[in-house]
């Protein structure tokens, strides 16, 4: 992932974050995860795609009892390999 300054508001500096596609002939799975504390849930993604940025396969997936962000982010990166295994990879 590349930061690149992208604009200031109000005097306050912000950063992008671009999705930097892989080398030719490999893809890459990115992930993530959104923490509600309050439920203890976890919602999940992840997404393969090819060093064109076309989108190879992609999952979603709700998880419960889970105990703070950090376990959350730990699940969506396990999902990317389930996914990866999935597909023969």
């Amino acid at each position: 992932m590349t930061v690149v300054f992208s604009s200031r508001i109000e005097g306050i500096g912000v950063n992008a974050i671009t999705w930097e596609p892989p080398s030719n002939g490999t893809l890459k799975i990115n992930t993530d995860a959104a923490y509600e504390a309050s439920r203890n849930c976890a919602s999940l993604a992840a997404v393969m795609r090819d060093s064109n940025g076309r989108v190879v396969c992609s999952a979603v997936d709700c998880k419960s009892f889970v105990k703070d962000s950090l376990y959350a982010e730990m699940f969506a990166i396990r999902s990317g390999v389930r996914l990866a295994r999935n597909e023969g990879i």
